[in-house]
């Protein structure tokens, strides 16, 4: 990944925290869902470095899922699950990459257009290896497929509420939001630099989750 300093929270941007793809195991922000049944623990159970741990407090059922520094504990009370991801392990959290690396995409053609062709080719270079990995890591199963229309969702999603806003308007955008700071930072990093730092994020297998984000 790119590091930064600060997560985007530009009003342009504020979308990119949902994500709609991995829906309860692989999503790191608690929240309420039907329970997802399809999840064999023991075929979990049965993989290199992967440990899963069950307890029950009072009426709730807790399971959770150790791999690679990643921790994913899921909560069932009758047919309701919450669950909460958070990844330990030092090489950054997946899907909070992945997310900024899309925004930064988008920034980029919006606000750059046409400057800065090899960070472009670079970003893209990312989330397809990021596209990848989720599909190889996730604990619920996702096709290539299912994650690139996920990954072009949130991309479309990101510039919708700029498409028709004036030019004006836009230059005043591009010059007071900060993922334009941030991909005049990533644009100083050379190109080995930013392979570097996306090879040290896949580096572990884990499970794609969003916390800690930037």
């Amino acid at each position: 990944m790119i590091c930064f300093n600060t997560y985007p929270n530009h009003y342009r941007f504020r979308n990119a925290v949902a994500v709609a793809l991995l829906l309860t195991v692989n999503n790191s922000i608690a929240q309420t869902q039907p329970a997802p049944a399809f999840v064999d623990f023991d075929k979990l159970a049965a993989q290199p470095g992967t440990n899963i741990i069950h307890s029950k407090r009072g009426d709730e059922d807790v399971t959770e899922l150790q791999r690679g520094g990643v921790s994913v504990q899921i909560t069932r009370r009758g047919d309701k699950i919450q669950t909460l991801g958070v990844d330990h392990s030092g090489h950054g959290a997946v899907l909070c990459a992945w997310q900024i690396y899309i925004a930064l995409r988008a920034e980029l053609d919006t606000c750059f257009a046409g400057k800065y062709p090899e960070l472009r080719d670079d970003i893209s270079t990312s989330i397809g290896a990021i596209n990848k990995f989720i599909v190889t890591n996730s604990f619920l199963p996702t096709s290539q497929n299912e994650v690139e229309a996920s990954a072009l969702a949130e991309d479309m999603k990101l510039r919708s509420p700029i498409a028709k806003m004036p030019l004006d308007q836009l230059a005043k955008v591009c010059q007071s939001g900060s993922l334009g700071k941030m991909v005049i930072q990533a644009a100083r990093a050379t190109h080995t630099q930013r392979q570097k730092s996306t090879d040290d994020l896949l580096s572990i297998p884990r499970p794609p989750v969003l916390n800690p984000c930037l």
